[in-house]
């Protein structure tokens, strides 16, 4: 049970979505706890989700955390483990790769108020293990999950500074020679075959989120099937409101290639891409998607980029950071 004078309190849906999202700015959480993404994701989920439930700390003007909690199936869908049996009670869906606990003050002593709570609830839903997923291995709660769960590696994610450049052009100067020579001529080419660049913004024009999600179905199908489903995409783009923003890279007006990306404060995340495969072999759509992106970031004030999981070698090639994702799981009966 929670410590005495710490009231937790668990919810269908957001109860005060202001309040919320003024924890979770405080606490510095990226996007993917803003009330609206995690409402729009619960409507119409992107992967299959059997229950919500969103805990908060406190109340009203005194509302220290908060955390959203998912039953999903026992599967993680970067992953080859499959478990038959009782699902699993997580801090997040699978589609965030920065998972944080929102705290207003970095009040420590809650997380394990919090903790207890998680079992609770995942007691009460018959899930088989609860935790933590997609959370930095250098995070702040990595020693206080230590005695508490065991550490189960993920994939890393990816980010890049911006800091200390003034667009695409001046980061390249950054790279190796080889690297910063294909840069250009993918760029080039792109430029001969009159492809162009475009940014939406909210509201994304219908066109434009019916296209990406294509594209997104249509690269996610050959890697991890199903794990973006048109339908429930263009409902979250749709819905998330402002962060929203989509580039694209244009054929005489027909879309090739789109990044769905957020932009939150100081940072930018490119959070999917797909493509056309023909696409492919006349120019990389990926770099010239980057060259967009990190000059769009630039203008708007962005310190970072964050380039999601998957695709290692080409990411690190050009510049980016690993950060490393664990999950912290505990079997709910422990």
């Amino acid at each position: 049970m929670p410590a005495t004078g710490i009231r937790i309190s668990s919810h269908t849906r957001i109860p005060d979505p202001n309040g919320w999202d003024a924890v979770v700015a405080a606490a510095g959480a990226p996007v993917f706890y803003r009330s609206a993404l995690l409402s729009s994701y619960a409507a119409r989920p992107l992967q299959p989700t059997l229950d919500v439930r969103y805990l908060t700390v406190g109340s009203g003007a005194d509302l220290a955390a908060v955390m959203p909690l998912y039953l999903v199936p026992a599967r993680d869908p970067f992953g080859k483990q499959t478990v038959e049996g009782p699902p699993w009670a997580v801090s997040h869906f699978w589609h965030c790769y920065d998972t944080r606990l929102p705290l207003r003050h970095g009040e420590q002593e809650l997380v394990e108020p919090l903790w207890d709570a998680m079992r609770a609830q995942a007691r009460e839903w018959g899930a088989a293990e609860f935790g933590f997923i997609n959370m930095a291995l250098d995070s702040p709660l990595t020693p206080l999950m230590a005695g508490r769960a065991r550490r189960v590696p993920r994939n890393h994610r990816f980010r890049m500074p911006l800091t200390a450049v003034g667009g695409f052009a001046e980061h390249l100067e950054r790279l190796p020679g080889r690297v910063r020579q294909d840069a250009r001529r993918q760029l080039r080419l792109a430029a001969r075959a009159q492809i162009t660049g475009h940014v939406y913004r909210d509201p994304v024009p219908e066109r434009v989120i019916r296209e990406a999600c294509r594209l997104l179905k249509l690269t996610a199908d050959r890697y991890n099937p199903g794990y973006y489903e048109q339908g429930p995409l263009a409902h979250l783009l749709a819905n998330v409101g402002a962060p929203a923003c989509v580039f694209t890279l244009e054929d005489a007006g027909h879309v090739v290639a789109a990044s769905v990306s957020f932009v939150d404060g100081r940072t930018l995340h490119n959070w999917a891409i797909g493509v056309e495969a023909e696409v492919r072999g006349n120019f990389s759509p990926y770099l010239v998607l980057l060259d967009l992106s990190v000059d769009y970031a630039v203008s708007q004030g962005c310190e970072v980029i964050e380039l999601g999981r998957t695709n290692p070698v080409w990411k690190q090639r050009f510049g980016a950071e690993p950060v490393e994702l664990v999950s912290w799981m505990c079997n709910s009966e422990e």
